[in-house]
């Protein structure tokens, strides 16, 4: 069974991550040019000197909260982000076959402190949030099994009823030929071994190449005002509202959220010093911080991949390939357009000084360059300069990422032509939008900038791809070190890093 930890909790050798409450304010330590030095001997990540932020305000607990009562979680059961309580009731209610009646007309609100008022509306509400009884449900596993069994409980997470698209029958022939001419064979998926597992690595070159070679083709003009464009236009509407639904940073511009009003936090543990034969592991403990940061991105990226149109007809395997590889892209595409104001003017390039997290946290670049290594946190920075610099609208950006995380070139993916089918779908229906947003302007002025941003999104996508390479690379060490961290089980699995089950409660 995946358990989602409390975000506060640890374990093993990096003890507390200590991102806990906004009152309590933690100062980065110094670290100094000759520990710089012994941490590029001995680490295979390339850092850079760790610099000192000014004091970092905590952030507040989180953790994975029950999707049905808002109950704290513990791990996916039947296919959603559960509580005990209501894994357990679901349970009952479809091994009894048990008919519940509302005596509010289902009206009910369900909550934590109320859920076992109407079992009826609590019963709907499962259903609901996706709980199906098709989905596996994982008890505790042995460690010999628990990445077979993680893998399996986080595809059954993607598993949601599809919204209806438009059949492939009725797609134009030119999108259709898009389809076919983008799938590449997708490589050998890497055989797993039973220390540490290897990663489901996105094809770089292929990738980029396939969907490009899938822009530069589709034309939409010939399908004039007719129902292809309606269809297409109502695609569109429904990514766009399940990017809104799901996307924490879609919830943080419309609060108004600007860079200057989010809160400073730091990775590094509190109280914990730096010395010369433990960068290592103090390495490790950052990364661990920055997981548990991550953690809600995830869980939002499952969210929004469970919404797409036609993402839930693709088999339990293909949407967990399509997951694991495309997250850490997806990320990047949605915090690019909230790090316009977080880049420092006077920086040469524009390099990001810090990096905004859906919660309202922001993280200083130079711990990033720690925990990851410097030269990846210098292609996000390049991505998010290219991404500002094409001012795509929310529903430009929410068919952007619905395209990245559809890409039929995926390596391992067991139906590759089904999901090329509905990737070329979703790159119609994000040329159409490119379209009107150039509308208003005139005929040649419009062509000369929908070849530019057509280019511009070609280049982004390709960068994105060589960074999800890049951070592949980057995580290795990671794995390698499993056994010395206690991470989140659900990042553990989606970066194919092998559980600690010493540590795992």
């Amino acid at each position: 069974m995946l358990k989602l930890p409390n975000s506060g909790s640890s374990g093993g050798d990096c003890g507390t991550s200590k991102i806990v409450d906004d009152k309590v304010s933690c100062q980065l330590r110094l670290l100094p040019p000759q520990l710089v030095t012994a941490a590029e001997q001995h680490s295979p990540i390339k850092s850079e000197a760790l610099a000192a932020p000014p004091s970092a305000i905590q952030s507040a607990p989180s953790y994975a909260t029950c999707k049905v009562c808002g109950d704290k979680a513990s791990g996916y059961h039947y296919g959603v982000v559960s509580c005990e309580g209501c894994k357990g009731f679901f349970r009952r209610s479809i091994q009894k076959q048990i008919q519940y009646r509302c005596l509010r007309d289902g009206a009910c609100q369900v909550a934590r402190i109320n859920r076992n008022r109407c079992q009826h509306c609590r019963f709907r509400k499962c259903l609901a949030a996706g709980m199906s009884k098709d989905s596996v449900r994982y008890g505790r596993a042995s460690s010999s099994t628990a990445v077979t069994a993680a893998a399996a409980a986080a595809a059954a997470a993607a598993v949601a009823v599809a919204v209806p698209v438009a059949s492939s029958a009725s797609t134009p022939t030119a999108v259709a030929s898009i389809g076919a001419s983008a799938v590449a064979a997708p490589a050998t998926t890497a055989s797993s071994s039973a220390t540490s597992p290897s990663p489901t690595t996105p094809s770089g070159g292929s990738a980029s190449a396939s969907t490009s070679s899938a822009m530069e083709k589709l034309d939409c003009s010939f399908w004039g005002d007719g129902q292809m464009q309606q269809q297409l236009d109502q695609l569109a509407a429904t990514v766009h509202q399940a990017f809104g639904s799901a996307s924490g940073y879609s919830h943080c511009r419309a609060g108004g959220l600007m860079v200057g009003q989010a809160r400073h936090v730091t990775l590094v543990p509190e109280g914990r010093g730096l010395r010369p034969d433990a960068l290592d592991e103090h390495r490790l403990c950052m990364h661990q911080s920055l997981a548990h940061l991550l953690l809600p991105c995830i869980e939002q990226t499952v969210d929004f991949a469970k919404r797409v149109p036609g993402f839930a007809k693709f088999t339990q395997d293909d949407q967990l390939t399509l997951i694991k590889s495309a997250f850490f892209e997806l990320w990047l595409l949605q915090v690019s357009p909230h790090q316009i104001a977080a880049v420092d003017q006077g920086h040469l390039q524009g390099i990001v000084s810090k990096i905004l997290f859906p919660s309202g946290q922001l993280v200083n670049q130079q711990e990033l360059d720690f925990v990851w290594s410097p030269p990846l946190v210098a292609k996000i920075a390049e991505l998010m300069q290219i991404l500002s610099s094409l001012q795509l609208t929310e529903c430009q950006l929410a068919l952007l990422c619905s395209v990245v995380l559809t890409r039929p070139d995926r390596a391992g993916l067991s139906n590759p032509d089904d999901v090329s089918a509905n990737h070329s779908r979703l790159l119609a229906a994000l040329h159409q939008q490119l379209d009107i947003s150039k509308a208003s302007t005139p005929a040649e002025s419009s062509l000369k900038q929908q070849q530019q941003l057509t280019a511009g999104l070609q280049t982004a996508i390709r960068q994105a791809s060589s960074i999800g390479l890049s951070m592949q690379h980057c995580i290795q060490w990671y794995r390698d070190n499993w056994h010395r961290t206690y991470l989140p089980p659900l990042y553990a699995e989606i970066f194919d890093i092998r559980k600690n089950s010493e540590h795992t409660t």
